[in-house]
């Protein structure tokens, strides 16, 4: 299952126009890294939970949508309560759930795998905490257990303290734990399994893994994977090689003569005049920049005028 349903506030105004899971990430939709991801696995059947722009997430996901079970939320029923709306369909033992909006190169089927053999009613997958990170740490003993979050009553020195994917393993028995109706996997669920004495375990992946939950982390993380390929510029398009620098541009943009990128995001169907220079921004589809636009530091988005019809374009801070 991937969750898809949240209404991405802090990443606003990008979810404006999209779903989070729907934005591009390298030039393809947040989503279809993650369906890559479980596709790793012997699936029958992707479940995905919809609510904010619904439409641009089937969207995404595109061809494979017909393979796809879509659960629409009315209203938001939470990380556990979405997995239990749809219990019924969940008859593999174990089943994965995974959040819509991240990026990872762990392999599922050693995740999987360890589950499996330890005997967990969940497993969480977990990476190492970095400097730049403020998630709530999941925190882990030295058996592995997860014994709780953020702060806990044990001594410091038993425990090491990881930041969790949004992936988990949960074993059939896991479902007779979520109740009907809105509940949240870790506060509900997984912090009630570890009070009752059942063993949720940490998977620690060094694998590489990002999420984008604000838009300065979105870029940025966009420009580390990109560096990370060896590779200048993602294009999507056909640029000129001198107006594109560590940027990612999506299909169907036009960069004119004398007009350059650098640091950015540019989503699909953008149109940049002649002679501007853009620095450090997000571009979203639809925008159209006249002669001698100078940008740095800025999302840029449409913004339709109704006595026109015209479109033209709004400016926002990168950092808020």
């Amino acid at each position: 299952m991937i969750l898809a349903a949240g209404l991405g506030s802090r990443l606003h105004p990008l979810t404006l126009f999209r779903a989070k899971p729907a934005i591009p990430f390298l030039n393809r939709p947040l989503i279809c890294h993650a369906a890559d991801f479980l596709r790793r696995l012997p699936l029958s059947e992707l479940i995905v939970n919809l609510h904010h722009l619904p439409d641009s997430v089937i969207s995404a996901l595109g061809e494979a949508a017909s393979r796809v079970h879509y659960s629409p939320e009315e209203s938001l029923l939470g990380t556990a309560g979405a997995v239990g709306r749809v219990r019924a369909r969940l008859s593999a033992d174990p089943f994965v759930v995974c959040n819509g909006k991240i990026y990872f190169e762990e392999d599922p089927r050693q995740v999987v795998g360890f589950h499996r053999d330890r005997g967990a009613i969940a497993t969480l997958v977990l990476v190492p905490q970095s400097g730049e990170q403020r998630f709530r740490p999941v925190r882990v003993n030295r058996a592995g257990e997860v014994v709780g979050f953020g702060q806990v009553g044990q001594s410091e020195e038993e425990l090491e303290s990881y930041t969790f994917t949004g992936v988990q393993v949960l074993s059939q028995r896991a479902l007779d734990f979520i109740p009907e109706g809105p509940s949240d996997l870790v506060d509900d669920l997984y912090l009630g399994l570890i009070r009752e004495g059942y063993p949720v375990l940490g998977f620690v992946s060094r694998a590489r893994w990002c999420e984008c939950s604000t838009p300065e982390r979105y870029l940025r993380k966009s420009l580390e994977l990109l560096d990370s390929r060896g590779q200048d510029c993602l294009a999507g398009s056909s640029l000129d090689e001198d107006a594109c620098h560590r940027s990612v541009v999506g299909q169907g943009v036009e960069v004119s003569p004398g007009s350059n990128l650098k640091q950015c995001v540019v989503w699909d169907d953008v149109r940049i005049g002649p002679a501007c220079s853009l620095s450090n921004a997000i571009i979203v589809s639809g925008v159209h920049l006249p002669t001698q636009t100078n940008l740095s530091d800025v999302i840029i988005t449409p913004a339709r005028h109704p006595e026109t019809d015209q479109t033209d374009y709004r400016l926002w801070p990168l950092r808020t």
